[in-house]
């Protein structure tokens, strides 16, 4: 059964109360609406512009691999993201050669 527009209405204010509560001040800022990119870019600090062009990524790793770069980034104490990047390099160099 479709609900109602006073039932969408009731369930999407009981959705939003319900994911404030459990969420509460963890919930991330909303993305910037189309077309202010610009002003999005105005606003970066100048060192976030100059500096490496990253692609952000989302992937899943197994649960080993990530507990040995965990591991290793505490032993040479760099941070995890730069122990992944530099393990994607070396990869791309191996790759590159053969």
């Amino acid at each position: 059964m479709t609900p109602t527009p006073r039932q969408r209405t009731g369930l999407a204010s009981a959705w939003s109360e319900t994911h404030r509560r459990v969420v509460g001040g963890q919930r991330p800022a909303p993305p910037d609406p189309p077309g202010e990119a610009e002003a999005a870019d105005a606003r970066a600090e100048p060192a976030a512009r100059n500096g490496r062009n990253w692609k952000y990524l989302s992937a899943r790793l197994p649960a080993d691999v990530h507990k040995t770069l965990r591991r290793l980034s505490v032993e040479k104490d760099v941070s995890l993201q730069e122990m992944v990047v530099e393990a994607l390099r070396a990869y791309v160099r191996e790759q590159k050669e053969s």
